[in-house]
């Protein structure tokens, strides 16, 4: 139950507090799962003492900070402030009209709570964008696995990059198909905060460098682009880590088969069932197939330059990355 006295700003008189006080009591005889509400201060600072007035009032009612959130003055201080007050829940988008404009501070605010708030992305969630953000998830995916079979991973960024895979593999689907479920896009922007900690202490492999000229040439968004390549060119990986590509399977949810090479295998199918549930498209929904071959060998020698491609567990060559591009059309 949204309990707001007026419209226009978040400051309220005392009269207005209590008949915001006197909303949520009723809200709560009359056995209400939950109330929404947002109190700031002259000064554009979460009002500490009326919101926990407020939290006290609803009991055992579910209660969340709505996106007066995004009117404070620092998202940081609003946030512990926030977490002071009792709160359950913040309703957010980061600060921006919306939560793909605010993604990377949602992961930022993720991060700082640290479990101690939940953060439900809000503003813009919608039928028309559901799918741009499951191309994000699938990028923060992709994340999560090249920082793991990187040349360059570590037992620290593997251990990070294992987390993220699990949370968003079991995630992703039901963030995807339900944008309001709360607990699903948190665990999604925690899952991503986790991938971006592995990969930027352990670098990207062979779907960055190859995603990148498609960026460049053909304007495709960064999300999109790793998303479509990344079910090719995780197959033609798999030789090169079996063992890593298995813990990531596990990771993901697969069952233990007879071999690392099975059990990656197994990994690999998950992967390509969450690409088909999200609806990631195939790279020929993004361009014609003559315009991949006129831009092909540019493309390749862009990619190999770009160097994520050197991380990679198993190399590819100039021609296997242009057979690579191929196959995800």
């Amino acid at each position: 139950m949204m309990v707001r006295p007026r419209g226009g700003d978040f400051l309220y008189s005392d009269t207005e507090f209590r008949q915001m006080l006197e909303e949520v009591r009723f809200a709560r005889e009359c056995g209400a799962d939950g109330v929404v509400f947002g109190v700031l201060t002259p000064d554009g600072r979460v009002d500490v003492q009326r919101t926990a007035a407020l939290v006290a009032e609803a009991g055992p009612m579910q209660t969340t900070f709505h996106r007066a959130f995004d009117m404070a003055c620092d998202l940081e201080e609003a946030l512990e402030a926030t977490v002071a007050a009792g709160c359950r829940r913040i309703l957010t988008s980061g600060g921006r009209n919306t939560a793909v404009e605010g993604i990377d501070t949602l992961r930022a605010l993720v991060a700082q709570a640290a479990g101690r708030i939940e953060l439900m992305a809000g503003s813009g969630v919608n039928p028309s964008n559901v799918r741009q953000l499951a191309a994000t998830g699938v990028d923060a995916l992709t994340h999560a696995i090249e920082s793991c079979v990187s040349r360059k991973a570590t037992k620290l960024t593997i251990d990070f990059s294992l987390r993220a895979a699990g949370r968003l593999a079991r995630f992703l689907p039901v963030a995807f198909a339900s944008p309001d479920d709360a607990e699903a896009r948190r665990e999604c922007l925690l899952g991503s905060l986790e991938a971006g900690i592995a990969f930027t202490n352990s670098s990207v492999a062979l779907v960055h460098g190859m995603a990148r000229p498609l960026g460049a040439k053909f304007g495709i968004p960064h999300g999109v682009s790793n998303a479509v390549l990344l079910e090719a060119i995780m197959g033609f990986s798999l030789p090169g880590a079996p063992e890593r590509y298995a813990r990531l399977a596990e990771a993901m949810g697969a069952v233990p088969a007879g071999t690392p090479l099975e059990t990656a295998r197994a990994g690999l199918g998950i992967v390509s069932r969450l690409v088909r549930e999200l609806h990631i498209p195939r790279l020929r929904d993004l361009l014609s197939r003559e315009a991949l071959d006129a831009q092909l060998d540019a493309m390749v020698r862009e990619a190999v330059a770009s160097g994520s491609p050197a991380n990679n567990p198993r190399p590819a060559s100039p021609e296997e990355i242009a057979s690579l591009y191929g196959e995800a059309f």
